[in-house]
């Protein structure tokens, strides 16, 4: 309920609280928020998604390659990376 909170700091907080869990379970309410209009939260989102490590995050991840906010764009360049280096995205 939090992830579709009105409040931006609200959704922030539950962001980085499922972030923090490193539980695979949640990667798909995260992958839901990376359409926020927000660029701070979708950013917040892509570190969240790097923290779990599941390669089921690749898509959206790679969909924010094109995102609007070059922050956004590096996050999600930089998390793919890593989610390359530690092996999840070859299975």
């Amino acid at each position: 309920e939090m992830l579709d909170d009105p409040d931006l700091n609200v959704r922030m907080v539950a962001v980085e609280s499922l972030g923090a869990f490193e539980d695979r379970r949640l990667t798909e309410a995260l992958l839901a928020q990376l359409q926020d209009s927000d660029p701070e939260l979708r950013g917040k989102v892509v570190e969240s998604l790097e923290r779990l490590g599941d390669a089921r995050a690749t898509e959206g991840l790679t969909a924010r390659l094109e995102d609007p906010d070059p922050g956004v764009r590096r996050r999600a360049a930089v998390a793919l990376g890593r989610l390359e280096v530690s092996g999840d995205l070859s299975g």
